[in-house]
């Protein structure tokens, strides 16, 4: 279990299926792209929101990702950076929630593996950009980052920010690692895509079922 935060300084938000639910653009998009192979979306895609679309569509395509991955990324982007994107919505609270933790001074940050492109129109459509000190995306430089710890080891450091007066706010365990990676404790969005194994549970500071309770969650004992 990880230690406590007194009093949150600096909050780390991963996007999709944490600040946004994007999962109707991202469905809309891949089918589009899968059909433009003759294939079909086979099963929950839920489950697979988190990594990068690459990696998702290669697990959908199976056994012909190789010859087709590339064309079918490809349809992706061309689907969602135009239409797509247009379909993702935020999660209950997170304007009111967001709109008070920057009232009361508190660093507000954002790290995602979603290209910077249709993050900056997301946030923006959502008008929720102006709260964030910083937006970090996989793209953000080249060679992209290589994984969601980087990044948030990039924003520590360039920001100069306190870790343990840090929280990281996700719904995978890819955040879950990022920040433990990073150092700094972790709470688990649960009404998001991901889920945690029991292990990884009990390593979180904090478990919230809904935005809201990011506004309570530092005067709470942990789990």
């Amino acid at each position: 279990m990880q230690s406590c935060t007194p009093s949150a300084e600096s909050f780390f938000f991963d996007l999709d299926g944490t600040l946004v639910d994007s999962l109707p653009g991202i469905s809309f998009s891949v089918q589009q792209a899968l059909r433009s192979v003759g294939r079909d979306m086979d099963g929950q895609l839920e489950v697979l929101i988190g990594p990068p679309i690459q990696d998702i569509l290669r697990r959908l395509l199976g056994n012909g990702a190789g010859s087709q991955l590339d064309r079918v990324e490809a349809e992706f982007r061309k689907s969602y950076d135009s239409e797509g994107w247009k379909r993702s919505y935020l999660y209950p609270g997170v304007q009111s929630t967001l709109k008070q933790l920057k009232a009361d001074g508190t660093r507000l940050f954002v790290f995602t593996n979603k290209p910077a492109q249709v993050t900056k129109a997301i946030l923006n459509a959502t008008n929720v950009a102006s709260h964030f000190d910083a937006v970090l995306t996989r793209d953000s430089r080249k060679p992209p980052f290589e994984n969601k710890g980087l990044m948030l080891t990039h924003l520590v450091e360039e920001f100069g920010v306190d870790r343990q007066s840090s929280i990281v706010i996700g719904d995978s365990p890819e955040d879950f690692h990022a920040a433990i990676a990073a150092e700094i404790p972790f709470c688990f969005a649960t009404y998001g895509y991901g889920r945690l194994h029991d292990h990884q549970s009990s390593a979180c500071a904090w478990q919230i079922d809904c935005f809201n309770d990011v506004l309570s969650i530092t005067n709470e004992e942990c789990r």
